[in-house]
């Protein structure tokens, strides 16, 4: 059986795995709607512009493939200016953007993805944003983890932050028995708790020890990675620089199962 904190952590890491899988596959739905038209490159450039005031890791300096293209769609005219899907491609390494606007060219025919209920809802490249589905996805399978198996220290003082169970008894007989200190019946509201709070941490013990636990670790981390793996799969270069970073989150899984493997 599952302890109050463990089951709100549990209910939080199925939230933001729905959420993580319903932001992703809204992309998806978006990617695979479009229709396919022919049109025609008419400039393509780089926009640079510098944020001033403000420290960015890279520099703060940022460049934009700025790509305008004209397509048409059942005998109307239209002019499209995003060249991938979800919006522009702003980064501040130039080789990026380079990498991009080399796919362009004036007078270049070019095959344009469009809405087909909003014509004029236009991209060139199917580029996901990793962010936030697949971070979400990807901190939801570590926290389901962590709530399979005992926690780490960093998720047990997270949770011991939330006043359920015993704690909150535990607190108000301390109160009193420093409000009254000649109260004969403190030393019974002390055996009361601590009976409660060892209660409490065997209905709040992990669902999966020893081998069990190690095996649940490595599927997160298999997880983490399929996630990202599948994301380079289906997007267009430059890739959302947030899947690289996610990645890290495997290694960490990874890890942890081999560490519970020592723990044997």
């Amino acid at each position: 059986m599952l302890g109050p904190r463990r089951s709100i952590a549990l209910l939080l890491a199925v939230a933001l795995l729905l959420l993580g899988g319903w932001f992703a596959g809204q992309q998806y739905v978006v990617a695979t709607t479009y229709e396919r038209t022919t049109g025609t490159v008419q400039s393509a450039e780089m926009k640079t512009t510098q944020h001033v005031g403000r420290i960015h890791l890279g520099g703060n300096r940022y460049y934009e493939p700025n790509v305008t293209y004209s397509y048409r769609v059942e005998g109307q005219n239209y002019t499209g200016r995003n060249v991938a899907l979800g919006g522009e491609i702003d980064t501040n390494a130039r080789s990026r953007a380079t990498e991009v606007l080399d796919r362009y060219s004036a007078g270049e025919r070019v095959t344009v993805y469009y809405d087909p209920d909003s014509p004029e809802s236009a991209h060139l490249s199917r580029r996901f944003a990793f962010f936030p589905g697949g971070v979400l996805f990807a901190v939801g399978l570590l926290l389901l983890g962590d709530v399979l198996t005992p926690r780490t220290r960093v998720i047990g003082v997270v949770l011991s932050r939330i006043p359920l169970g015993p704690e909150g008894k535990q607190s108000d007989s301390t109160e009193r028995r420093h409000a009254v200190p000649d109260d004969p019946t403190a030393i019974l509201d002390d055996r009361d708790s601590a009976s409660l709070a060892s209660a409490s941490e065997s209905t709040d013990s992990a669902p999966l020890t020893g081998r069990a636990a190690q095996a649940a670790w490595l599927a997160v981390g298999l997880g983490i990675f399929v996630t990202v793996v599948g994301f380079v799969i289906v997007s267009r270069p430059p890739y959302d620089e947030t899947a690289i970073f996610t990645g890290v989150g495997a290694v960490l899984a990874f890890g942890r199962g081999a560490y519970q493997s020592l723990l044997e």
